[in-house]
C-alpha cells in the first residue's frame, strides 16, 4: 500500500514508493504511547531513515562502500567476498540466523513420488559444492533443523555417492523422465538450481530450469495448480521452536491448495501423528528435544527434502557507522533503529 500504515512504536512510515523507496521518521505519538506503559522499547537513534530499494546486489554494495548509503541489506556477490573480508572487515558483521536451504521434491508427482528418487537426489548433491556457490559463507547440512537449535542432532544418512544415486534412479524405473527445476531470479540461488539441474541430468533425468520473478515465486510454487516438481526453497525461523519447521513445512494435515508452505506435499501419517503429539509438550526439555531430533532423522529417512546448507550472512556498513551500536535480533536480524554514526 502507498498509504503508510499506523504505528504505535518510535517510528512511522512517512512515505512509500513501490519498489523504489520508503522513508521512516520518528512517530510524534511515541512519547504519549510510551507513557502508557511501553517501557521496554528503546527510542532508537536516527531521526529519519531513507530506504532505497535496489535490485542489484553489486550496486548496493558499491554504494555502501563509497559512502552513498549507510547500510547494505543485500548479500554481497560471492566474487566480492574476499575483497570485502580483506579490505573492509571493520565495516562488516557476519551472523548466522536460524535457516535451512533445501530443494523441495513434490511427492505427489513423478518421479519424486518414488522414495528411491528422492533418496537419489540426496545422495547425488555435493553439499560442499553448494557451499562454494554461496561463497563459502555456509555450512553443509542434510538436517531439517538448523544447528542453532537444542533439538538439532547431526545425522549422515546421505553421504555424497553419485553411483548409488544412479542405481536408485535405475531401480525406480523413472530414468529418462522430464523434470522441471523451479527457482526465483535473486542472488546466488539460481546458481544452486543450475547445479541441481546438472546433477539431475547426470543421474538419468531430462532436467531443465524454470526461473521466474522473485516477487511471485513463492505463491507460484505454493499453488497446487502449478504442479512444481522440484525446486529451491529456504526457511528462516518465525519463532524459535521446532514446530515452526515441522508443523508449518512438513505436516501433511496442513497442505493447502494455494499459499502452501509444504512445497513437497509431504504427508506421512506416522510423522503427522508425532508432530501432533509433540505439539502438546509445553516445554523443550532434553527429552522432548531428543524426540524432535529423532523426528528430523525420521523425516529425512523419507527424503522429504534435500537440505543442503545453513547459510551465514553479512551486514555491510559505510566507514562512518559506529558498529559498537550494532544489534542483531534473533528473529529480525539487524535492528535499523540502533544504527549510529561515529
Amino acid at each position: 500500500s502507498t498509504s503508510p500504515i499506523p504505528s504505535t512504536g518510535p517510528y512511522m512510515i512517512q512515505s512509500y514508493k513501490p519498489n523504489r523507496q520508503a522513508i521512516v521518521v520518528r512517530n510524534p505519538q511515541w512519547k504519549s504511547n510510551k507513557g502508557t506503559g511501553i517501557t521496554d522499547v528503546p527510542d532508537g537513534n536516527p531521526d529519519r531513515m531513507t530506504i532505497d530499494i535496489l535490485g542489484d546486489d553489486g550496486v548496493a554494495l558499491t554504494r555502501t562502500l563509497r559512502g552513498q548509503d549507510d547500510y547494505d541489506f543485500h548479500q554481497p556477490p560471492p566474487d566480492r567476498l574476499n575483497t570485502l573480508q580483506s579490505k573492509y572487515s571493520n565495516q562488516t558483521k557476519v551472523y548466522t540466523p536460524a535457516n535451512t536451504y533445501y530443494f523441495f521434491m513434490n511427492t505427489r508427482l513423478k518421479p519424486f513420488s518414488d522414495l528411491r528418487v528422492r533418496q537419489a537426489v540426496n545422495y547425488a548433491i555435493n553439499r560442499q559444492a553448494l557451499v562454494r556457490i554461496y561463497g563459502g559463507l555456509a555450512n553443509p547440512t542434510e538436517n531439517i533443523l538448523p544447528p542453532t537449535y537444542p533439538s538439532y542432532k547431526k545425522h549422515a544418512l546421505y553421504p555424497y555417492n553419485l553411483s548409488k544415486a544412479k542405481q536408485l534412479v535405475q531401480q525406480s524405473g523413472m530414468k529418462g523422465m522430464s523434470v522441471t527445476v523451479w527457482n526465483h531470479d535473486r542472488g546466488s540461488d539460481p546458481k544452486a538450481t543450475a547445479y541441481l539441474t546438472d546433477v539431475l541430468n547426470s543421474i538419468g533425468f531430462k532436467a531443465k530450469e524454470k526461473i521466474i520473478n522473485s516477487s511471485v515465486y513463492w505463491t507460484t510454487v505454493g499453488n497446487q495448480a502449478t504442479k512444481a516438481q522440484i525446486g529451491f526453497a529456504d526457511w528462516f525461523q518465525d519463532y524459535p521452536h521446532p514446530l515452526d519447521w515441522f508443523d508449518v513445512l512438513l505436516n501433511g494435515t496442513r497442505i493447502t491448495q494455494t499459499h502452501n508452505n509444504n512445497y513437497s506435499n509431504f504427508d506421512n501419517k506416522a510423522i503427522n501423528a508425532k508432530i501432533a503429539s509433540l505439539k502438546k509438550q509445553p516445554k523443550l526439555t532434553s527429552q522432548v528435544n531428543t524426540q524432535w531430533a529423532a523426528l528430523d532423522q525420521q523425516v529425512m529417512s523419507q527424503a522429504a527434502w534435500a537440505p543442503f546448507i545453513n547459510r551465514q550472512f553479512v551486514d555491510t556498513f559505510n566507514s562512518d557507522i559506529d558498529l559498537s551500536c550494532y544489534v542483531n535480533h534473533v528473529l529480525y536480524q539487524f535492528d535499523f533503529a540502533t544504527i549510529c554514526h561515529k
